[in-house]
């Protein structure tokens, strides 16, 4: 059985939302991410601000995840400052996570 790793062993950003928000194994969420595996240990390597992702990649790491995209670029470090919140989502999001 393989071992999960836990939040105190990585510093990867990625690792990090996978060990966090899902139950998947690393192989799983970069099959699922749509990520080859020598992409993943890059980006594993890479700092937040330095990772470039398609827009399909960051749509699966959201949609896997369960996260809105605003929580995704706020941990990648992107200033959303002056970008307008969708509050009508907002609010059915705070509502369903309220239950």
């Amino acid at each position: 059985m393989k071992r999960r790793k836990s939040l105190e062993e990585t510093d990867s950003f990625l690792e990090i939302l996978r060990i966090e928000f899902t139950d998947y194994t690393q192989d799983e969420f970069i099959f699922r991410c749509g990520f080859s595996r020598s992409t993943y240990y890059r980006l594993m390597k890479s700092e937040p601000v330095e990772i470039k992702l398609s827009l399909e990649q960051i749509g699966a790491i959201c949609r896997l995840c369960k996260i809105p995209l605003r929580t995704l670029f706020e941990r990648l470090g992107i200033d959303l400052t002056g970008i307008p919140i969708d509050k009508e989502n907002e609010a059915n999001r705070e509502a369903l996570s309220a239950k």
